[in-house]
């Protein structure tokens, strides 16, 4: 079962990928954590309907920050790096006034977390803020 939180949505978890939803202080915004490795052939097939579900959630609910917190994500491959790619073009495509925000939080000492999120930010600055976290224990 998944952390309680506002908008009715399970934990993801598969194989060794789980995503945690969570709320924050604040009735506007969700976290998500994303944990363990999503190395599994098709991610997309798994994860895709999973985000397409939260990105319903979060209009329903009027959501307008979700903190994406990958600092202990170990590995994404790269059909995994496009799902979160596709979540957050379709989030760029709705009108300004209904978007909500992406702030990504990655680990700072996993150069392909850097490299991968300024990507996304590159892409999509207005949508899409990260941040890197170099706490010694992530090392």
């Amino acid at each position: 079962m998944g952390i309680e939180n506002n908008i009715d949505i399970n934990d993801f978890i598969h194989g060794k990928c789980t995503i945690k939803v969570a709320n924050t202080q604040y009735e506007e915004e969700i976290e998500l954590k994303l944990l363990g490795k999503i190395d599994f052939e098709f991610p997309d097939e798994v994860l895709n309907p999973f985000f397409e579900d939260l990105h319903k959630k979060f209009i329903e609910k009027e959501i307008r920050k979700v903190y994406i917190n990958t600092t202990e994500l170990k590995f994404m491959n790269s059909r995994g790096l496009m799902v979160i790619i596709k979540w957050a073009t379709n989030v760029d495509k709705m009108p300004e006034n209904n978007r909500y925000q992406l702030f990504i939080k990655y680990n700072g000492f996993a150069q392909w977390q850097e490299t991968a999120f300024q990507t996304i930010e590159k892409l999509m600055p207005k949508l899409v803020s990260i941040e890197g976290s170099y706490r010694k224990d992530l090392q």
